[in-house]
Parts: C-alpha cells; structure tokens; sequence
C-alpha cells in the first residue's frame, strides 16, 4: 500500500515539475514586442504653379495697297481715283479701311469701308449705316460675256473712237479746221470717267513754232454713245451734239 503511494506521489511531482519547465520554457519563448511609435510625415508645402498664360496674338491685317488693289479688282481702276480716308475706322468689334473713290469730277457715293482683316468690302452712307458691296454705283456682277481680247463685247476700240470723232464737223469740236488735218493725235494711256461715263481719251497737238501747242482734248464713250470735248477756259466737260452711236 505504502509503495503505491509512493510511486503515485513521485508520480505527481513529476507532472508537477513538467508543467512548471514546460511554464518556464513559454515565459522564455515569449518576446514582448514593443512597437516603437511611427513619425509621421509632415507634407511638403505645395506651392500652386499659375498655368502658363497665352500671348493674345495681335490680329493679321491687310495692307493699304492690298485694300485699294481690292477695291480696284471690284470696280475696275480705268478713269477712277482712289484715296484712304481713315486707316482705323473702328465699327462694333472691327475695324476697316474707309476708302473714297473719285472720277474726275467728284467723290463717287458713297465711301467704301474695306475690313482689316477679312478684306470684305462694304458700303459706308454719310449715316453711318452699311450696306453690302453690291449698292456701290459702279460695282457690276460678274459676267462670262467678255470677247476674246478679255474687255466687254460692246465696247469699242481707240481706232473706233478717233473715226467716229473725225466724222463730226470742226465748228462742233471747237476746232479751226477738220479734226484728219492735225496729224499729231495721241491716245491717253488710262480711260477716264466723265459724268459717270468711262471714255478714251484722244488729246490733238498742232506745231506752231516749232512746239506742240494742245488745240483739243477729247473723251469718247467706251460703248460709243457720248462724246465730250474738254473746255479749258472754263474748266468743264461739254458734251458734243451730233453723237455717232457705233455701228
């Protein structure tokens, strides 16, 4: 009896002596973990880059003689006097070219106003108003009906002219004697408008002295149907009685 309690004794502190080695053994086996304390980061100061601003480009514009080249190609630079009248003419947000022609008499009405940038051609009126370029009095639509040569169909040449004015008696062109008896006639290299009509003009020389001495300038009608002689007494175009119209 005594060795059973005996062997159960030793036996429970054998139990006794694994469980406070194998106590001993995880107190060795734990580490404590210390967590060291984060810093944290403190951001950069940003700094707010403005984007890059865009130089306003100035706007492209035409030039004078560009302008008035336009306004020629539209109407025609036969007889005509061009002239800019103001190089910034500013309405609403554009502005224009105001360009007058002339004859060779007067301003034609009324001006014209050539855009800056566009070269768009308008009609300026005294007040201020505008109106598309096909009002301007001179201004004639395209057409394909043109001769061979590239001028009008009705109109007649130089040679014409000077035959239809050497039909009409001297007394009606002021002359002292038949305009075939002068043998110095020249042609004007230009036409030139009188009384809104575009004529040839045909100047007549005669020698005295040994000089050149003008006894006549003449206008006759690109289409034929006017005649003028040049009054330089008193400074004016007089219309010829006894037109010849062409044949």
């Amino acid at each position: 009896m005594k060795k059973i309690h005996k062997k159960l004794l030793l036996t429970c502190l054998m139990a006794a002596m694994i469980v406070i080695a194998a106590c001993s053994k995880k107190d060795k086996d734990t580490v404590e973990t210390i967590t060291a304390p984060t810093e944290t980061e403190t951001p950069a100061p940003t700094t707010e880059v403005p984007l890059e601003t865009q130089p306003e480009t100035e706007p492209v514009y035409i030039s004078e003689s560009d302008a008035l080249e336009k306004v020629q190609e539209e109407i025609g630079e036969r007889g005509y006097f061009f002239e800019i009248l103001e190089k910034d003419k500013r309405i609403g947000t554009k502005t224009y070219y105001l360009i007058q022609v002339s004859d060779s008499s007067s301003p034609i009405e009324p001006n014209i106003l050539a855009d800056k940038e566009s070269g768009e051609l308008l009609c300026y009126y005294e007040d201020g108003t505008t109106a598309p370029f096909a009002e301007f009095p001179l201004y004639t639509a395209p057409t394909s009906e043109t001769s061979e040569s590239g001028t009008d169909s009705d109109e007649i040449t130089k040679e014409e002219a000077l035959s239809m004015l050497s039909k009409l008696p001297a007394k009606t062109l002021g002359l002292e004697k038949s305009l075939s008896e002068y043998t110095i006639v020249e042609f004007d290299t230009w036409t030139t408008f009188v009384n809104n009509t575009e004529c040839y003009g045909i100047n007549v020389y005669e020698k005295v002295g040994g000089q050149e001495q003008t006894v006549g300038i003449f206008y006759v009608a690109l289409d034929g149907t006017k005649m003028f002689r040049y009054d330089s007494v008193d400074e004016m175009f007089i219309e010829v009685s006894g037109t010849v119209n062409k044949q």
